[in-house]
C-alpha cells in the first residue's frame, strides 16, 4: 500500500488520542481502500481490510507503541523518557512480573503521553505476551482480539 508508510511513520511520537482525530485519520485509509478496486466500493470497511490482509491504522499504531515499549523495557532501545514510568513493580499477586509504575497525571493531556498511555496498556497485557522471548514473538502475540478493549474505534 502506498499510503500506509506515510500514515505510520514515527506513530509512537504523534499518535492521536482524541476520538475525532482517530476517526479522521482512519478515514484516509477507509477512502483509499474504497478507491483501490472497483469491486471494493460496495464492501464494508472491515471486509475491505480483511480482503487486503491489513488492519486498521489505529490497531497498527497501538502495536507500534507496544513494540517500542517492549524494546524500552527489555533494553533493546536506549532512550531517555523521564517522568513517564518508573521501575518495575514486583508484584506476585496481580498481573505479570514486568509491570511498570505509571507516573501520576494531573491533566488529561499528560495522561495521553506515550509512556503513560502505553504503560497502562502494557500492565494490562497477559504475562505470556510481555515475557515473549523476542520482538517478533511479541509483535505476533498482539492480536486484534487481545487489544480490542484498548481501541477507540471498534473492529
Amino acid at each position: 500500500m502506498l499510503v500506509i508508510p506515510v500514515l505510520e511513520y514515527c506513530s509512537p511520537v504523534w499518535n492521536p488520542s482524541a476520538v475525532g482525530d482517530i476517526i479522521k485519520l482512519e478515514s484516509v485509509q477507509r477512502i483509499f481502500t474504497r478507491c483501490l478496486c472497483a469491486k471494493m466500493g460496495d464492501m464494508t470497511y472491515a471486509d475491505r481490510l480483511k480482503s487486503l490482509g491489513i488492519y486498521t491504522l489505529e490497531f497498527r499504531r497501538l502495536v507500534a507503541d507496544l513494540v517500542l515499549f517492549y524494546k524500552l523495557i527489555h533494553g533493546l532501545v536506549h532512550l531517555e523518557i523521564p517522568n513517564c514510568f518508573t521501575e518495575t513493580v514486583n508484584s506476585i499477586t496481580r498481573g505479570h512480573s514486568m509491570r511498570v509504575r505509571v507516573a501520576h497525571c494531573k491533566t488529561e493531556v499528560r495522561s495521553n503521553y506515550f509512556g503513560i498511555k502505553t504503560a497502562k496498556i502494557w500492565n494490562a497485557l497477559p504475562a505470556t505476551v510481555v515475557e515473549a522471548p523476542s520482538v517478533h514473538c511479541f509483535k505476533h502475540s498482539l492480536t486484534p482480539d487481545l487489544l480490542r478493549k484498548f481501541l477507540v474505534i471498534p473492529q
